[in-house]
């Protein structure tokens, strides 16, 4: 069964959409030195511009510019000034930052740098994050689905990197998470933010993006999740939580869809881990005993009732999961692949935020352990093997480096 998240629609602002947009006004250009030549930079900088130049014809145009003139107005996608106005508005409540980002022009701010970050920058990105991915109405997730597509592209957009980075590429999704850092500190040094603050924006922004890039629902949550048992039960309602964090129809249905993937996952004999041990494609590169450390590896799952995937198997069912390689054989074991990216990214960021110390999942939490989960990934992409094997696609390099450090540890 597939969750649809249009089903429940995210509560919109209620404030009107007759209030003051923000102000089109000339703005410097970015260039590579804006963000210290970092990788990346000449890219983001490209792309700020680009945004800064849709925006502001949108905030320029009016609609009733060729009834007046006769004249054509500019392609707007149907988008004017109290659309941006809007959009800015709703995104601020989504992920509770309406005492942060008080004026429009940081709210603007923090959805250029978003935008930017994911490869949607162009005026239909624009349309289809106001109209569509805050909205979640029935009608619009093919534009939301355009919107995780072209973020997928900086997973395949290689960035050539200076001496000293211990590598001679890497793709622009590595670099995001510091390139908003830097953007952050930069564009917001003028709105006096405290560090609390700045912390709560980078939080917000680190977890749009990955509901961006999932395709998931978008926001943070509105209050916190107490609970007092860490068991498989609890961890499947938390995973719908983190995907659906403020459409609880949405995170009841998939909890129950990870709940049967889990017992699938926690069983070392079911022909999910099986799959897992002994695919070809997955096990490409491992030689020796390898195999078999990778096997253990994957069967201690279960072990001590654990409610949740170690990172290390986190990190190789998440990109299992995402491949259509493997979509064949997952639709003969009756498994979404979506549904397992989702529930190996939630283990992740479960472990990595220690949700099962705190006994609580809140919006710190979460974005500490998407931060963590984040890091983790880019170990890997940063270590010998995965360099070495640089030609080989992702899964079986980490097959490779999981075993190898399963071996060694």
């Amino acid at each position: 069964m597939h969750v649809e998240s249009a089903k429940v629609p995210l509560p919109l602002s209620t404030q009107s959409t007759e209030q003051p947009a923000p102000a089109a006004q000339s703005v410097p250009q970015f260039t590579a030195d804006s963000f210290d030549n970092q990788p990346g930079a000449e890219m983001l900088a490209t792309r700020l511009n680009a945004f800064n130049e849709n925006i502001s014809v949108i905030l320029n145009a009016k609609k009733s510019e060729t009834e007046k003139t006769g004249t054509e107005k500019p392609d707007t996608g149907g988008l004017d000034a109290s659309d941006i106005a809007l959009m800015c508005q709703n995104f601020t409540s989504a992920f509770n930052l309406d005492n942060i980002l008080v004026q429009e022009s940081t709210q603007l701010k923090a959805i250029q740098i978003l935008l930017t970050l994911t490869n949607c920058h162009d005026i239909d990105s624009l349309k289809a994050f106001a109209n569509s991915k805050l909205h979640e109405n029935p009608d619009n997730q093919d534009d939301c689905q355009k919107l995780k597509d072209s973020a997928d592209m900086d997973n395949d957009n290689p960035i050539t990197l200076p001496p000293g980075y211990g590598m001679t590429s890497q793709n622009f999704s590595f670099f995001r998470d510091q390139l908003m850092n830097s953007f952050i500190d930069s564009q917001f040094s003028e709105a006096n933010f405290e560090t609390k603050e700045m912390d709560q924006l980078k939080d917000a922004l680190r977890m749009a993006k990955m509901q961006i890039a999932g395709n998931t629902g978008i926001g943070n949550f509105k209050e916190s999740i107490t609970f007092d048992q860490f068991d498989r039960e609890q961890v499947s309602k938390l995973t719908g939580s983190l995907i659906y964090p403020r459409q609880k129809l949405c995170a009841d249905n998939l909890a129950k869809e990870i709940m049967a993937l889990q017992q699938q996952l926690f069983d070392s004999d079911s022909e999910l881990i099986d799959m897992l041990g002994n695919n070809e494609d997955i096990t490409k590169l491992l030689q020796g005993n390898q195999p078999y450390h990778l096997k253990q590896l994957l069967a201690r799952q279960g072990a001590d009732n654990r409610a949740t995937l170690t990172n290390d198997a986190a990190l190789l069912v998440s990109f299992v999961a995402r491949n259509s390689i493997f979509a064949d054989k997952f639709a003969k074991l009756g498994i979404n692949p979506e549904n397992l990216t989702h529930l190996a990214k939630a283990h992740s960021i479960l472990n990595h935020g220690q949700a099962d110390e705190q006994k609580e999942l809140s919006n710190e939490i979460a974005a500490k352990g998407l931060k963590g989960s984040d890091d983790f990934t880019r170990t890997f992409f940063k270590s010998e093997t995965a360099n070495k094997y640089k030609a080989e696609p992702p899964f079986a390099r980490i097959a490779l480096w999981l075993a190898e450090s399963n071996q060694s540890g």
